[in-house]
């Protein structure tokens, strides 16, 4: 009888060490791992800081021309989720190497959110060939829902721009969420050639 109790307990202990050691080796590897899913996707800006998307726009964002002389901006790829919370996309830069009365001349322009067909944010498009047309002033263009404005003009147009901000702006005007970009001494700046 001693003996039965102790093979039962034996085989007790042995079946409960291999159900505690299959329940550990799959808690390490689970079968099916998943990953994040904005790794490879698009990206969501709802819950980030000024910071990370920060980070998200140094990484993302490019200035293209085209041949037909349009500058374009496209967003890489932010999720264009976001036009639907923020409804205007304002983006700023800054004259490189020059100065009116010690301020740089600013670039200002504003667009509404739309998407593209692979369902992220839809790049930003203005005619730079006809502004270049025109004298420099502090004035407004418009371009198709596009406004492209000008602060501190110089006497000519700069032909560098710098990326200084960027902002998502809701329905009613207020900034929702924006993120300035600073240069840092390592960092390659965002640049607009004319």
């Amino acid at each position: 009888m001693n003996f039965q109790r102790l093979q039962v307990c034996v085989l007790f202990v042995l079946c409960f060490c291999l159900g505690l050691s299959l329940l550990y080796s799959t808690y390490e590897k689970p079968l099916n791992p998943r990953g994040v899913a904005s790794q490879n996707a698009v990206y969501q800006i709802h819950s980030l800081s000024a910071d990370e998307i920060r980070a998200h726009i140094q990484k993302q964002v490019r200035v293209r021309t085209t041949e037909s002389g349009m500058k374009t901006i496209s967003f890489g790829s932010f999720s264009s989720a976001l036009c639907s919370t923020y409804s205007q996309i304002e983006v700023e830069f800054s004259a490189e190497g020059v100065a009116v009365a010690g301020e740089a001349p600013r670039m200002k322009i504003s667009a509404p959110c739309t998407e593209n067909r692979s369902g992220s944010i839809a790049a930003l498009q203005f005619p730079y060939t006809e502004i270049l047309k025109e004298k420099p002033s502090v004035r407004e263009f418009s371009y198709n829902g596009t406004v492209v404005s000008f602060t501190n003009a110089a006497d000519e147009w700069p032909r560098q721009w710098i990326l200084q901000k960027v902002e998502f702006r809701n329905a009613a005007g207020g900034v929702s969420k924006a993120a300035e970009i600073q240069r840092a001494p390592a960092s390659v700046p965002i640049v607009m050639d004319f």
